[in-house]
């Protein structure tokens, strides 16, 4: 029987580690070793440390990209929500970075959002990532 077969809080374990700084890298890294279905379980979590810069920021992002991608385009709007609408400059690079590398479509509705919004740093990086998509469709 494995470690993870014995711990069936392991996921609510994992959320709690991942609130604090000094055990957030080791958590992610034995998030990764998850089963899908519990990785599926922690979505927000990730979805929340991908969506800034910090030490674990590319491997918040990493796990989510080794979900099943039509469930990410499935989930990930509703999830990413809360966190544009609280943030701000910083969570929406973040999220269009991560955007970019599953969807031009979901990317472009998220750049369109943002160039939308009345700060001018907002509006740069929307239309950095609008030139970078017409340039993917040109090429």
């Amino acid at each position: 029987m494995n470690f993870f077969q014995k711990s069936p809080d392991i996921v609510a374990t994992l959320r709690r580690a991942l609130d604090v700084p000094e055990e957030r890298t080791l958590a992610l890294e034995t998030a990764a070793l998850l089963p899908i279905e519990q990785r599926q379980s922690l979505f927000f979590d990730l979805l929340a440390y991908a969506s800034y810069c910090h030490g674990a920021t590319a491997l918040s992002r990493d796990l989510i990209l080794s979900l099943p991608r039509e469930w990410i385009l499935q989930h990930i709007e509703n999830a990413a929500e809360p966190i544009l609408q609280a943030g701000g400059y910083e969570e929406y690079q973040a999220l269009l970075d991560l955007y970019f590398l599953l969807d031009q479509d979901l990317t472009r509705r998220l750049a369109i959002r943002a160039l939308n919004q009345s700060d001018p740093e907002l509006n740069e990086i929307a239309s950095d990532f609008l030139a970078e998509l017409d340039n993917e469709q040109k090429s």
